[in-house]
């Protein structure tokens, strides 16, 4: 009887891994919704101790304590969670990321958080100055200025018009990426490549040369960019176009550079659906995340095993409810493991995405559970309250250990029901497929619902390919 018992076990989470590897990703007719696979949410119950929000960053009543400290890979409430099972012998190599460098802000953190380097090209003056004395680059931009502002009189209800009035073409394209390789990519020219490099933006072609690096983020950030427009002018109608663009040519009387006629019609659209998730709730570390970020600095990471207990989470029903039931279970287990000692952070992850436009941000609602409902303090909580499904809750938990200089040498815990840890385990192929890449360096099962990660440096790299979550 045992043994039926294990092979149904076994058998249905196989079935299960199958059905959410098969689910579907994306809502169509430019919304750029991913459905998050199983509407995972996260928020934890806790235990039994109290934790005052108001502590003070003091260890010193620890130090005797240190040496044994620094040897532990193990809680005594959970013996199984063993850190040790999770490291790797490779280094860690951030090649150039620097996790103090200060990013350009265009006043957009839709614009910067999705197309950086155009941002780098408007805001960097010496930059936008080669840009615009580059003879090619300076001629591409006048014939794309001029059918722009042309469009709304001669294009009227064609939306392939409108396209090519908006949109740089391959041939262009093709061109000005020449031309920007010429003009930045020698080993003398340091003025784009070291901010795109230390940014971490572009970390995906890091271990390319600085021809082929810049070439690769430019073709893939213009190439993003007609796609959302494209999509967009599918579906907005030719009298709201026509608007939107006699708005931006009112508002930019000057020449505009070769791709601000497409990245202006993009953010415009997307403000005009209400599609600025990825912007909300920025900056997080002077909001949301600062109470953490100031704690971050003072913890004792030998005193752990774990640096963070990420807990993802599951979308609502419907548009009334904020947290789920299974977004709750998922916080009560990350609070009990955060109460015994096993990391001193709580990552919560899970943006406004089920169901589609819902008031609700997961993150934003399993911290108000962890604080009200199992007293984790506030500076123990930090928040990704734009992941749209499981692959990004990974992949956004690691971009905040890099950028919040959270060890990441040190593996993270992923705690949640046992169906997802094992979707997890198992979910490289969909990373790829979705991400481009394998948002850890390693990750082993510790227990049904626990897996021990490593982060994998190329989650800085940033994805316009999903505006809402890039």
């Amino acid at each position: 009887m045992k043994n039926i018992l294990s092979i149904f076990t076994t058998l249905t989470l196989i079935f299960f891994v199958s059905c959410s590897n098969n689910e579907t990703q994306y809502v169509i007719d430019g919304d750029f919704d991913k459905e998050n696979e199983t509407e995972y949410d996260h928020d934890f119950e806790n235990g039994d101790e109290d934790v005052d929000s108001e502590t003070e960053y003091d260890s010193s009543d620890l130090d005797q304590e240190e040496e044994i400290q620094s040897q532990k890979t193990v809680v005594g409430d959970f013996p199984e969670l063993d850190m040790s099972l999770c490291l790797i012998e490779n280094e860690l190599n951030l090649q150039d990321f620097d996790e103090n460098y200060t990013r350009v802000s265009s006043g957009s953190y839709l614009q910067d958080k999705t197309f950086y380097l155009f941002t780098l090209m408007q805001n960097v003056q010496k930059i936008t100055e080669i840009l615009s004395t580059n003879d090619l680059i300076s001629t591409i931009s006048t014939f794309k200025n001029q059918d722009f502002r042309d469009s709304p009189n001669i294009c009227l209800s064609d939306k392939n018009c409108y396209k090519n009035a908006i949109m740089l073409s391959d041939s262009e394209i093709q061109n000005i990426s020449d031309q920007l390789v010429n003009l930045f990519a020698d080993t003398d020219s340091t003025l784009l490549l070291d901010h795109m490099k230390k940014s971490g933006v572009f970390h995906l072609f890091i271990e390319l040369e600085n021809q082929l690096y810049l070439k690769s983020s430019f073709e893939m950030s213009i190439s993003e960019l007609n796609d959302i427009v494209s999509s967009y002018i599918n579906k907005l109608d030719a009298t709201e176009i026509a608007e939107i663009i006699t708005k931006i040519d009112t508002d930019n009387t000057q020449e505009m550079l070769f791709f601000e006629p497409s990245l202006f019609s993009a953010m415009a659209f997307m403000l005009q659906d209400e599609r600025d998730e990825a912007a909300r709730y920025e900056p997080m570390e002077l909001g949301e995340n600062a109470t953490a970020i100031e704690y971050i600095s003072h913890i004792n990471w030998k005193d752990y095993p774990f640096t963070v207990i990420l807990s993802p989470g599951i979308g609502a029903k419907n548009l009334e409810q904020p947290l789920t039931e299974g977004g709750a279970e998922h916080c009560d287990l990350a609070a009990e493991r955060y109460h015994a000692g096993v990391a001193p952070l709580i990552a919560v992850s899970g943006g406004h995405v089920h169901p589609d436009r819902t008031p609700y941000a997961e993150a934003i609602e399993m911290k108000k559970y962890l604080i009200e409902t199992h007293n984790v303090p506030e500076k123990a909580i930090i928040i990704d309250p734009h992941a749209r499904h499981t692959p990004t809750n990974l992949r956004n938990v690691g971009r905040l250990i890099f950028r919040y200089g959270i060890p990441a040498d040190k593996p993270y815990l992923c705690t949640t029901d046992m169906f997802q840890s094992l979707l997890i385990l198992n979910f490289e192929a969909r990373c790829l497929d979705e991400l481009g890449y394998v948002p850890h360096r390693n990750i082993v099962r510790l227990k049904d619902t626990d897996n021990c990660i490593l982060p994998s440096p190329t989650v800085l790299h940033i994805a316009p390919s999903d505006p809402l979550d890039p």
